[in-house]
């Protein structure tokens, strides 16, 4: 479903064990069975997966490992030779009759000193199914989503980066959203409410967002192996807000946050590092030097 979103590496999918970062951001979202993704592949260029907690920049931040996940960029879209560009996309998937649309506005100056890039995607679908027909309920996929990100080059050796990313959803579905069947309301409380009430009773209607800011500046002179300075700070935030329909109980649902709740979590990271690279006894070496 699309609060459900997970990754497991080595047998370890809980969000403590997988590091995820995306563009810098670390993205830490906790929540009984909610998964702890919520990225528009839309937009996504890049990931890098480490396997295990042996990477000196994050250590047990991932004990299963960590995903290093890098956004578009103008300069990815742009033909060789243009200064502006633009695109629009359609596309649809079969199995849930989900619509996909998604245009983007690009381009750069006329020196080349700066460029940026509007990206806007939106996705609605209904329920998927399964192999063997039935209907996956309650897994239908409605959200937007949008990224700004912009670079600025003062001369060929320093560049300053700045992005923004937003996406939303909502809908009804399970508090659990990381589960599969579910008990089908009875007869009697189809009598009694009806039966899309009858159903929204066991469910939460939920307001999902998901935002992820940064700026990053580069220093890496060409005539210098021992200088690649980068400086960057990263600020990205989950939340979900959930209710309940007017007709549900209010004691019945203590183990889920009752009929109205709201979760959030707020990440910050800064970071300034410096690569070096160089050559001792016949091997081409790198040091990495840095405080998060």
């Amino acid at each position: 479903r699309p609060g459900g979103q997970s990754l497991n590496i080595w047998g370890m999918g809980d969000m403590e064990d997988i590091k995820v970062i995306l563009d810098g951001a670390p993205k830490g979202f906790e929540k009984y069975r909610q998964g702890s993704v919520f990225i528009e592949p839309e937009l996504i260029k890049r990931i890098d997966v480490d396997k295990g907690a042996h990477s000196s920049l994050y250590g047990n931040g991932g004990f299963g490992g960590t995903i290093r996940i890098e956004t578009k960029d103008p300069a990815d879209l742009l033909k060789p030779g243009r200064d502006f560009g633009a695109f629009v996309k359609y596309s649809h998937h079969s199995n849930d009759d989900q619509n996909i649309y998604s245009g983007a506005l690009y381009g750069r100056t006329g020196t080349g000193n700066a460029d940026a890039m509007l990206y806007i995607t939106s996705r609605s679908g209904g329920n998927a199914t399964r192999p063997d027909g039935s209907k996956f309920v309650f897994s239908a996929n409605d959200l937007d989503a949008a990224l700004i990100k912009g670079n600025l080059y003062f001369g060929q050796a320093h560049t300053l980066t700045l992005s923004a990313m937003k996406s939303g959803s909502k809908g009804w579905e399970p508090f659990a959203a990381k589960r599969d069947d579910m008990a089908a309301p009875t007869q009697a409380e189809i009598d009694r409410y009806g039966l899309d009430e009858a159903w929204r009773r066991k469910l939460v209607y939920r307001d999902q967002d998901d935002e992820n800011y940064s700026i990053k500046y580069k220093y890496a002179p060409q005539d210098n192996p021992w200088v690649e300075l980068s400086a960057s700070f990263a600020w990205s935030r989950t939340k979900q807000h959930d209710r309940r329909p007017e007709s549900a109980g209010t004691s019945s649902y203590l183990g889920s946050l009752g009929n109205e709740s709201w979760a959030g979590y707020t990440d910050q990271l800064a970071d300034i590092s410096n690569v070096s690279r160089f050559t001792l006894l016949g091997a081409r070496h790198e040091l990495t030097t840095g405080l998060q």
